[in-house]
């Protein structure tokens, strides 16, 4: 019995011994799923994220294998698709659930057809996320800090009621002084109003407007900052009084100068001996035989001539009259067959006759046409061949109806031969034609150019300039500071210190990259020669606002 008693014993104080062990070994830790370093010995939550605490799983330190199962730290949140979203035109980051105003530019939020890549929590803002959306327990630290910060946010950007749109546009706003201060919509320009408003049009926040206007006798000054007219590029050019040459620029074409150019013809009829020239381009000298013509009717009034001769010397005073009349028929006719005087001197000291009439060149040039061959037939009056000097050409060119007040004769012209690598010659206007072209409406002008070396040939095309040689002392400017639009013309005065003004001028004379100015300015005056159309189209718009706002004052309250 004894025995029995003391193995009973045994058995409890043992029973309690492991059941104290195994009571000291349940010791559970819980950490945070996303920061590790924070654990504790209850179930609260994390200090740093406010995610709830989990149960540390103990490895097995009896296998190298680790059994710890892998916990997805994202399981115990729940994520939604959204069914609509609402993205911002300007601001694509910018995303929620609901219509409203963008927070960054104050637009209308539109709706997103893609919705793919976006997750939104339950009554929360809607972002688009690159990594996964987490959602705080409601009570904890983290949950409230962000439920104050998002309502300070919404009253930031609370949204006014919206005004119509007549209530905000340039028609209905009358500014009671110079100091009225305006809001412009950036995308609108003309949407305005007194008030910081959203825009009617995109719910875009209105910007203050700046006016940098000044008035000097009624014309708006326009002020720009050392860095902006730096990057439009402004240069400035001082209007100056100097020589003005009319000109005027068109094309041309070379041509034969006519008074140098000779047609050879045949007086008789008759045949071709002794042709010395076997083709056209070659050159002859004055006086040069060119060919000789058989003609039987030369035979004839060389026999009249000489029994003339004879008649003369033998004659009676009364007769000799009457025969030396015949005599010089007879000499006029042999001029007339082109035969020279030394020839028919020739033929009167030693009373011989001639087969054939020989032909000379009558100026020096080139033969530009060969009509005839050796032994061909020709009859009276035809174009045996044709010389031309080319030591001097003439250049038409076909002038318009308006440069008819000042183009004269011995007006200087400039010819340029772009085949000739932009050569450049000195003419002269030789003739302007009494007419005009029915079908054209212009004047042939003429005009006479020294050609050196025979460079310009004809039916040559060229570039020709002429000037007016009474050139006139004005007020001239560069062309491209002139700015025209329409009937009006205008240039761009720096006043210096970044300020610019838009002054109406009257344009005259144009030649050679000037202008001239008949009014508007005076000598001395900066105009911007370089990045004008800028300042010119900021004046333009600055002007048709305040047109609007003085064309619509009476529509104010």
């Amino acid at each position: 019995m004894r025995l029995t008693c003391s193995i009973i014993v045994l058995l409890c104080s043992l029973a309690l011994q492991l059941s104290g062990s195994s009571y000291n070994n349940v010791d559970n830790t819980y950490v945070c799923p996303m920061h590790p370093s924070v654990q504790s010995e209850h179930k609260e939550n994390c200090s740093k994220c406010g995610m709830h605490l989990v149960i540390k799983e103990k490895q097995n330190t009896k296998t190298t294998i680790s059994t710890t199962k892998k916990v997805n730290p994202y399981a115990a949140f729940q994520f939604k698709r959204a069914k609509k979203s609402f993205v911002c035109p300007m601001h694509p980051k910018i995303v929620s659930e609901h219509k409203e105003n963008c927070s960054i530019c104050g637009m209308y939020l539109q709706e997103k057809k893609d919705n793919k890549d976006l997750v939104v929590l339950p009554q929360r803002k809607l972002y688009k996320l690159e990594t996964t959306c987490l959602e705080f327990k409601e009570g904890s630290r983290e949950y409230n800090k962000r439920q104050s910060d998002k309502q300070e946010k919404e009253k930031k950007r609370q949204v006014k009621p919206q005004k119509k749109l007549k209530d905000l546009t340039i028609a209905s706003i009358k500014p009671k002084h110079k100091e009225q201060q305006y809001f412009i919509c950036p995308m609108h320009s003309s949407v305005i109003s007194k008030d910081k408003d959203t825009c009617p049009i995109c719910g875009m926040f209105l910007v203050k407007q700046k006016e940098q206007t000044m008035t000097i006798n009624g014309k708006d000054i326009l002020k720009f900052s050392s860095a902006v007219v730096q990057k439009m590029g402004v240069k400035t050019t001082e209007v100056v009084r100097g020589s003005l040459q009319k000109s005027l620029k068109t094309a041309g074409n070379v041509m034969y100068n006519e008074d140098r150019l000779s047609e050879v013809t045949s007086t008789t009829s008759g045949w071709v001996e002794n042709l010395s020239l076997r083709r056209a381009g070659l050159y002859v000298r004055r006086g040069q035989l060119l060919l000789e013509l058989y003609a039987p009717e030369y035979l004839k009034v060389q026999k009249e001539f000489l029994k003339a001769q004879e008649i003369d010397h033998s004659a009676g005073r009364i007769q000799k009259y009457n025969q030396r009349k015949e005599t010089v028929e007879s000499r006029d006719t042999l001029r007339y067959l082109q035969v020279p005087e030394s020839a028919i001197n020739e033929m009167v000291r030693s009373g011989n006759t001639r087969l054939r009439i020989p032909i000379y060149a009558p100026q020096y040039g080139e033969i530009i046409r060969l009509n005839v061959k050796k032994h061909s037939y020709v009859e009276e009056d035809d174009v045996l061949l044709t010389i031309a000097d080319l030591s001097t050409v003439w250049v038409e060119v076909h002038v318009f109806q308006h440069h008819l007040e000042w183009l004269r004769r011995n007006q200087t012209a400039e010819i340029i031969v772009d085949v000739l690598s932009g050569k450049k010659l000195i003419g002269r206007v030789d003739t302007i034609a009494p007419e005009l072209d029915k079908l054209t409406h212009t004047v042939k002008v003429r005009i006479a150019v020294e050609n050196p070396n025979y460079i310009l040939r004809p039916n040559m095309y060229t570039q020709v300039k002429i000037f007016d040689n009474a050139g006139k002392d004005v007020l001239k400017i560069p062309r491209e500071s002139l700015i025209v639009t329409g009937d009006r013309s205008s240039v761009i005065k720096a006043l210096g210190d970044g300020e610019f003004m838009s002054v109406d001028v009257i344009a005259g004379l144009s030649s050679g990259g000037e202008v001239e100015i008949k009014s508007g300015l005076k000598q001395g005056e900066l105009v911007v020669n370089s990045g004008q159309f800028l300042i010119d189209s900021e004046a333009n718009l600055r002007a048709s606002f305040k047109r609007l706002q003085s064309n619509n004052s009476n529509d104010i309250n």
